[in-house]
């Protein structure tokens, strides 16, 4: 006979389903998804969800999502940021920049309003603490900074 089955860390399978669903609600959704970006507050603003009648449906039936979004709240941020990489990237990988943002709300402030400038060299080298994170995170790096050009 086995023991009591172990407390389930970190986020619950139902959370991380919701989420992958609203991911797929999103992807055709882009509109709706600047506009979350830019005030997530809006999944829970009567006005806005009467506004788009699909969103309002979608979270209906995914509760769950909301929970997902207060356990993840650079959410919006991260995915727009992952759509921005020239080459694979995880949700996992690009969470290790949160200590950064965490540092420098500035450099959120501009990924938020205007996801593309990562991959601007002016943004990088006016935030250099973000361009060295880059560097020192190779996998970030890696589809984030410009290649270097070749001879």
């Amino acid at each position: 006979m086995t023991g009591p089955t172990p407390a389930v860390t970190g986020p619950t399978l139902v959370v991380r389903q919701a989420l992958r669903e609203f991911d797929r609600f999103l992807d055709h959704h882009p509109l709706l998804e600047d506009d979350l970006r830019l005030t997530p507050r809006l999944v829970t603003d009567a006005t806005y969800l009467n506004e788009n009648p699909e969103l309002k449906e979608f979270l209906d039936a995914h509760p769950h999502t909301l929970t997902g979004l207060k356990m993840f709240p650079r959410y919006f941020l991260y995915r727009a940021l992952i759509r921005q990489a020239n080459g694979p990237l995880r949700y996992v990988e690009i969470a290790q920049i949160k200590e950064l943002l965490d540092k420098n709300p500035a450099i959120e402030r501009a990924l938020l309003e205007k996801p593309q400038r990562i991959r601007e060299p002016i943004f990088l080298h006016d935030h250099a603490a973000f361009q060295a994170f880059l560097v020192q995170h190779p996998t970030l790096g890696r589809v984030f900074l410009p290649s270097a050009p070749t001879s």
